[in-house]
């Protein structure tokens, strides 16, 4: 009797990152979220820790499912919580870079899409 070949599944999370990839994000969005970030790193730098949690109460509350990180949300709301200046500051910088490779993936992809 002949043995059957099994084919290989495909994991769920490749396919649901080449989907995230395939549509392009709305880029004035992410933008948005960039200058909410932003400004709550300059809030952190010029050591006011109550704007920038407002700041990042409002990026919070505007961050699109598709685009949030559970991780680095939950770094955030941990920092926010704790008033740990210095976790705050990496998390929002950590985040900044996110969004800004999420942005230029997008970019090359509208300008791939174009040709």
């Amino acid at each position: 009797m002949p043995k059957s070949k099994k084919t290989p599944k495909k994991s769920k999370k490749k396919t649901a990152r080449k989907k995230a990839t395939e549509k392009p994000l709305n880029i004035d969005e992410i933008n948005k979220l960039i200058i909410k970030l932003d400004a709550a790193n300059h809030a952190l730098e010029n050591h006011n820790l109550n704007l920038a949690q407002v700041w990042l109460q409002e990026y919070i509350q505007a961050l699109p499912k598709e685009l949030t990180d559970k991780k680095i949300k939950k770094s955030i709301k941990e920092a926010m919580e704790e008033r740990d200046f210095e976790l705050l500051k990496a998390a929002i910088e950590a985040d900044i870079e996110r969004l800004s490779v999420l942005k230029i993936k997008n970019l090359r992809l509208k300008i791939t899409s174009f040709s």
